[in-house]
């Protein structure tokens, strides 16, 4: 048995593409992962929901924040969730560590974006 989205989710996800396609035509200044000390590399974490991003990232657009982290909704884990602010609005992370993402793509502009 599937259980329908309500409106309120269907409006989460809507705000998720939406932000996503605005993405397009921006450049891509930083990525930043919050690690803990224990965390080896920039990869998922093991936890009950499978594999998911525990620390957070930034990415930073046009110098505008926006912060890509697990998605919870009421009590259940739908996936990544994308929001427009600093990651301080969304995450704890007073005891991790900023590292810039070492990536090719950085001061590319987005040509095109996609959610799977």
């Amino acid at each position: 048995m599937t259980t329908t989205w309500n409106q309120e989710e269907i409006n989460e996800y809507q705000n998720i593409f939406d932000l996503t396609n605005s993405f397009i035509g921006k450049q891509i200044n930083q990525l930043i992962f919050f690690l803990d000390d224990k965390d080896i590399d920039y990869n998922e974490q093991e936890n009950i929901y499978g594999k998911s991003l525990l620390n957070g990232v930034e990415i930073i657009l046009n110098n505008e924040k926006y912060y890509l982290g697990n998605y919870f909704f009421a009590t259940h884990y739908n996936g990544l969730n994308l929001k427009k602010g600093n990651i301080t609005e969304f995450e704890f992370i007073e005891n991790k560590n900023p590292k810039n993402y070492p990536s090719k793509f950085l001061n590319e502009t987005i040509i095109d974006a996609k959610i799977y």
